[in-house]
């Protein structure tokens, strides 16, 4: 499993044009470099800044419309450049008929649906959508985080973004070993209104232990967190000290793991 993490910000960070520098882009999370998690306004950039071979791109999988992990005219010039195989958008069914595929790039883009909580293939990974506790203007729409299985049989759990998970999500998860968790920190460690839509460093701490107390994760698990608020979340430094005390690290721009 290859992470490379083309923005980890949340929606306040303004754009940073072509060199992301100290700052953050609006998340954005690309997968054994073949399966992009969000594409947002400032995607294509990161692509670029980062030196992705974006015809190697076959999938874009969105976790919600809103505007900082969404941006579908992104997403037709990405599909619109050279490529061998049309792009698969996966879009929550909610949303997906509100983007109907433009006439030119019928054979470039094609729109998959997906229904929150059935379990869906993208490429050779697995994808199972569960709701998050993130509310979106249409009610149509489910917001949702992901649980994947790679080629491998390696786990990740992408919480990006919302606040306390629901319940019967929680229950979904309970049997599954992760190997990777990618956990939303919009509130860093501070205590604001934002928690009930987001998360802080404490929330983080209590659901970590009791994710380690039910065995899905241990000490091998890969903890990494994204969705950094640019109002709540000190640069990369300084939040890399808040979180000393804790099990998870912040990410950053352009960081590239294997795993």
């Amino acid at each position: 499993m290859e992470l490379l993490f083309l923005g980890t910000g949340a929606a306040d960070w303004p754009h940073p044009g072509p060199k992301v520098g100290d700052n953050r882009r609006n998340c954005s999370l690309l997968l054994n470099q073949q399966i992009l998690l969000d594409c947002n306004a400032m995607t294509l950039d990161a692509l670029n800044e980062f030196q992705v071979d974006c015809s190697r791109i076959s999938h874009i999988v969105i976790g919600h419309s809103h505007s900082d992990h969404f941006d579908f005219d992104s997403i037709c010039t990405l599909a619109s450049q050279p490529r061998s195989t049309a792009l698969t958008l996966h879009l929550e069914a909610g949303s997906a008929q509100k983007f109907p595929i433009p006439d030119g790039l019928s054979g470039n883009l094609q729109l998959q649906p997906f229904t929150t909580g059935e379990e869906f293939t993208v490429g050779a990974w697995q994808f199972q959508p569960d709701a998050a506790n993130h509310p979106m203007a249409d009610p149509q729409e489910q917001a949702v985080h992901f649980l994947l299985q790679d080629p491998d049989g390696k786990t990740l759990l992408y919480l990006l973004d919302g606040g306390w998970p629901p319940e019967k999500t929680c229950l979904r998860w309970q049997h599954t070993y992760l190997n990777v968790i990618i956990w939303e920190l919009t509130v860093g460690i501070e205590t604001a209104f934002h928690i009930f839509s987001h998360c802080n460093a404490q929330m983080l701490a209590i659901l970590e232990t009791a994710f380690r107390q039910r065995g899905m994760i241990d000490a091998n698990t890969l903890q990494l967190c994204s969705h950094l608020a640019r109002r709540f979340c000190p640069p990369q430094p300084e939040l890399q000290r808040q979180l000393q005390p804790y099990p998870f690290r912040p990410a950053y721009d352009g960081m590239k793991i294997s795993c």
